[in-house]
């Protein structure tokens, strides 16, 4: 994916009215050198001659007004170099959220959540400084030095050239100072990049660190990442302050070369004093501009490193192509799922099978024989590298993924409850769905037995991942999540595992109210045999397949799984 540059569309427009703004500051300054000038030249004319003040008392007036011009010029620059930035950010911002809606679970697990949000917020800060104070502020300072010394040249030319030296000697100090800062930056995001994810994972997983008392060890790690992050800021600490030290030496230098430049002239009657004060005001008035200047190498070193982990990222190919609106969209059917020779890494091989609309499949094997896997496969979170899935007649691959995602309601540990309300979690799917449809999915899911004992019922909240609800209740909103608009196929990933009494009758009922094609995995007897059909997956193929009395009869893989383990007598 190519990003767009920084000044392109309309930021180009923000970017020419923030150099015309430049230009006014640059005109100001220069008008303002030439009334210095012009005023102590007519004090000493004056002191000589004698005569009236009120030709400097209004030169004075003028300077005044000069300087409140320049002032809201500088506001207007801090504006407009602001909505620059956050014009390029906000349009960055969009396509990295674009490209992770296309990734599918398993190439989000590739980087940890901490590298995700470091790039919303602290590659994209960079992305932000570097447009509204780096580039922007250079831009300005260039328009306005060049001008400035420009102006300078007519009122002494010596002057002038004292200060561009300084100003050339300190540009190239900061230059050569600035080529560590490279390595300083992109170690310091690097070493940002691991604490953030190590510690977004020990926030995830604090229960487990705290039953399995091993607070300790964690902080210990986190310490040592905190320590080797320390470092690094501080060596980029170093780096920076030098190039300040150097920014601030560059404008005393411009000072010491004008009273070098002053004294010599003075001494041989070369000089008047209304030169040697206006370059001194023009000194002062270069400085916010200068010290920009010593800052741009900070914030383009830091722009670099952000950017190559942003386009890093967007280079990410999904493993599942999100299709192009030139794809057609899965067409309507009764739910018939279909096998097509699908081969899928080292877990599913050639798998054949067929589910004919309003199917109840009952999907079992042993851990890691691809039962997961094939559902995903049907819900297209993954693409098989061989053979086709197709619904309803159509292959699922030359369909939208919109379209066929729409078709399917999932439930799965990996799709947790979100922050919000209960109502929020059970319309996901349909934030528009009319309020028959959420009281008949809350009734068929038992939601509205959740609802009716919580204060504030549907519309109470549901903390991240639904951590304040029970297993079973945070069930039966995904349950009630994934039946919203009725799709016509129903995918079921271990619904049953560790669920109460209550919870399981709920998903009985829907299992026998439900009109559409149902894929469930179980390990447990009593649910495999509600059933039309079994699927047993093992060694990558589906080892066994029929009506539940059929394959339950006989002593094959599928019984001997569902087999109770022997109790022995303490």
């Amino acid at each position: 994916m190519n990003l767009s540059r920084p000044l392109s569309g309309t930021r180009r427009r923000t970017f020419v009215r923030l150099c015309a703004i430049a230009l006014a500051q640059a005109a100001f300054a220069a008008a303002a050198a030439f009334l210095v000038q012009n005023i102590f030249d007519a004090i000493a004319q004056r002191g000589a001659d004698g005569g009236s003040v009120t030709a400097e008392l209004r030169a004075l007036g003028m300077l005044a007004s000069i300087g409140g011009a320049l002032a809201w010029l500088r506001r207007m620059e801090r504006i407009t170099s602001e909505s620059l930035g956050q014009a390029y950010v906000h349009a960055v911002r969009l396509a990295l959220y674009d490209h992770l809606g296309r990734l599918t679970p398993r190439d989000l697990h590739k980087r940890g959540r901490g590298g995700h949000l470091l790039r919303f917020t602290g590659d994209l800060t960079a992305l932000r400084q570097w447009v509204s104070l780096g580039l922007a502020r250079l831009a300005v300072a260039v328009i306005v030095v060049s001008v400035s010394l420009g102006a300078l040249i007519f009122i002494d030319p010596a002057i002038a050239a004292a200060i561009a030296a300084s100003l050339l000697l300190g540009g190239g100090a900061v230059t050569l100072v600035g080529r560590a800062l490279g390595n300083a930056m992109r170690e310091s995001r690097n070493r940002r990049a691991r604490l953030a994810t190590d510690i977004s994972e020990r926030i995830a997983v604090m229960p487990v660190v705290q039953m399995f008392s091993q607070v300790r060890r964690e902080r210990a790690r986190i310490a040592r990442r905190s320590a080797t992050l320390r470092d690094a800021m501080m060596q980029r600490a170093r780096v920076i302050g030098t190039l300040r030290a150097l920014t601030e030496a560059t404008l005393s230098l411009a000072v010491v070369g004008i009273l070098a430049v002053g004294v010599y002239q003075v001494g041989h009657e070369s000089a008047r004093l209304g030169a040697i004060v206006a370059a001194m005001s023009v000194v002062g008035m270069l400085t916010p501009a200068v010290r920009d200047l010593g800052r741009v190498y900070e914030y383009w070193h830091a722009y670099g490193v952000a950017m190559n982990r942003i386009r890093s990222f967007l280079e990410q190919r999904p493993s599942v192509p999100a299709g192009s609106t030139s794809r057609h969209a899965l067409r309507d059917g009764a739910g018939a799922i279909q096998f097509d020779d699908v081969t899928f890494g080292a877990v599913l091989n050639r798998i054949r099978a067929h589910a004919a609309p309003g199917t109840v499949i009952g999907l079992t094997g042993a851990n890691g024989s691809g039962k997961s896997t094939l559902l995903s496969l049907v819900a297209r979170l993954i693409e098989p590298d061989s053979g086709r899935i197709l619904i309803d007649g159509c292959d699922i691959s030359e369909c939208s993924t919109r379209s066929v995602r729409a078709a399917i309601g999932v439930v799965s540990a990996d799709l947790p409850l979100m922050r919000g309300t209960i109502r929020r979690n059970v319309c996901y799917r349909h934030p528009k769905a009319s309020e028959d449809e959420i009281a008949r999915v809350c009734a068929l899911c038992g939601v509205d037995e959740i609802a009716a004992r919580i204060p504030g019922g549907l519309d109470a909240r549901v903390v991240e991942g639904g951590a304040n609800l029970s297993l079973g209740e945070r069930q039966r909103i995904a349950l009630a999540r994934a039946l919203i608009g009725s799709p016509r196929i129903l995918l079921l990933d271990e619904v049953d595992a560790h669920m109460d009494p209550q919870s399981t009758r709920v998903i009985d009922r829907v299992l026998s109210e439900y009109r559409g094609t149902v894929i469930f995995v179980s390990h447990r007897a009593e649910r495999i045999t509600q059933a039309d059909e079994i699927w047993h997956l093992a060694g990558g193929v589906i080892a066994e397949m029929g009506p539940p009395a059929r394959v339950l009869s006989r002593d094959g893989a599928t019984r001997r799984l569902l087999r109770p383990a022997p109790v022995h007598a303490a």
